[in-house]
């Protein structure tokens, strides 16, 4: 029973990791100006997704955290 806990935790990560690939493979192709937008410089992207605000970020745009306008931005939903 244990075993199969640990596959659907693993199957659960994959998904997550999966998730976070696409949505920084869709912001990086996404022009500088859409970025700054939505609150994110391109040498930001992978801490954004990953969920790290960056403090420089955070105090100039005065928004909520970079990651969820982020995931506004893209419509993502969390892997189950």
């Amino acid at each position: 029973m244990d075993f199969l806990i640990f596959i659907r935790h693993q199957i659960g990560k994959l998904r997550e990791w999966q998730a976070e690939r696409d949505a920084i493979r869709h912001l990086r192709n996404m022009d500088d100006h859409f970025l700054r937008d939505i609150g994110i410089e391109r040498r930001d992207i992978e801490a954004v997704v990953h969920g790290l605000v960056s403090e420089r970020n955070a105090e100039k745009t005065r928004q909520r955290p970079l990651r969820e306008n982020a995931r506004n931005e893209l419509k993502m939903v969390p892997a189950e």
